[in-house]
């Protein structure tokens, strides 16, 4: 006999099958409809993105990839990348893409020819392990190409060169097209740059360095529609016997001194390759870590989804006199009481001398600052609060 009626099956049933019966059938909605909420959120929260672009430091060709630990988060953080030689340059210059698609986080190939590792990465491999605790939902985009210079080919606007601002943009672009495209929002947190030996090798591009960065950080805000957007420099090596070197360097110290949203990793101490310039596979990962961990310290615009007003921010003011012998005032403001550090640290990035570290109520202050027992040089002091991290350069001359 065939049933043809689902009801009749259902009404025929004893009682308390019935019950357990219409019992999963509510389980099961209500399960369902959790799951549905949970991939509604999941579609609504926004990927955290992070860039990282420059030069060689940043590719870099001299880390080779089997030295690099295994990690279970690669998988979840997605990655983007164009890399290589300069379009302009002879042959095959870019010799390492995701060819427009987004994959996981690893080490990058070269291909089809091969300068120093095949297999290689750059700090992006651990500045994502350690940012991954910060966002567990991100994506790295990475547009570096070796030997560039910020004067000549990361300059926006600039009718010569090899246009690498509009290289990286268009990339940008395509990968966040990408993401749009699959309904994923997206957000970006951070600008990593590795970038200055080659504007150090030419008197004209390090006299116009600060110029120069000053602007390519404003551009790239003001194009990725981010005015509060993070930005970590990593300082250039002074082992290289790059002319103009010192200018450059002072030069991304002062630069981080002036914008809050800014700060900067020492590279001196960090492994290198043969020829004094290049960080091998240990100084790349060293390079990462380090970037993440200024990252984190910089401020935030945005505290409890509520934006701050900037003009009641905490201040900072340039130490008077300065340059100084051996005495410095050094004054700051606070909008509101606070747990207050103010250190000062050497260009090495030692700390030698922690002038405050104690709780300290709203208002200005003004702390003194006796440098008799250190050497003529310049130094780098900087206030750490609850929300914020200023840094500022001054000159010791004996």
């Amino acid at each position: 006999m065939k049933i043809r009626n689902r009801s009749f099956l259902k009404a025929s049933l004893p009682l308390k099958n019935q019950i357990s019966v219409f019992t999963k059938t509510i389980i099961l909605a209500f399960f369902l409809n959790v799951f549905a909420v949970f991939a509604i959120y999941a579609q609504q929260s926004p990927i955290k993105i992070i860039i990282v672009a420059g030069q060689s430091n940043a590719l870099n060709w001299h880390a080779d990839a089997n030295s690099l630990e295994t990690n279970s988060t690669d998988s979840l953080i997605k990655y983007f990348y164009h890399t290589g030689l300069p379009p302009t340059r002879s042959g095959t210059p870019i010799n390492s893409t995701s060819n427009n698609a987004w994959t996981t986080i690893s080490y990058q190939t070269q291909d089809p020819y091969i300068l120093h590792k095949k297999d290689f990465f750059g700090p992006e491999i651990t500045l994502a392990r350690a940012l991954y605790t910060e966002f567990e939902n991100m994506a790295v985009i990475k547009t570096a190409y070796a030997g560039t210079s910020l004067a000549a080919d990361w300059k926006k606007g600039r009718n010569s060169g090899n246009q690498l601002y509009k290289l990286m943009m268009s990339q940008i672009d395509t990968a966040t097209s990408l993401l749009t495209k699959a309904g994923i929002t997206y957000e970006f947190e951070g600008f990593f740059w590795m970038q200055g030996e080659s504007d150090a090798a030419n008197a004209n591009y390090a006299n116009n360095y600060h110029s120069n960065l000053e602007d390519f950080i404003m551009d790239i805000r003001t194009d990725l529609n981010t005015p509060d957007l993070k930005f970590v420099l990593g300082r250039i090596g002074d082992a290289s016997s790059y002319p103009h070197k010192e200018q450059v360097r002072d030069t991304q110290v002062d630069v981080a001194g002036s914008d809050s949203l800014v700060d900067w990793v020492d590279t001196d101490d960090l492994p290198l390759d043969t020829d004094n310039v290049h960080l091998i596979a240990e100084g790349v990962k060293l390079l990462g870590s380090r970037m993440a961990s200024a990252w984190i310290n910089l401020p935030s615009i945005v505290v409890s989804n509520e934006e701050i007003d900037i003009e009641n921010k905490v201040s900072l003011s340039q130490n008077f006199p300065n340059p100084f012998n051996p005495v410095t005032t050094i004054s700051f403001e606070l909008p509101y009481t606070s747990i207050v550090q103010l250190i000062v640290y050497n260009q090495l990035g030692q700390e030698v001398a922690t002038l405050i570290n104690t709780k300290m109520i709203a208002g200005e202050h003004h702390v003194s600052f006796d440098a008799s027992l250190l050497s003529s040089g310049v130094y780098i002091y900087r206030l750490f609060t609850e929300k914020y991290h200023f840094s500022r350069k001054m000159v010791l001359i004996k």
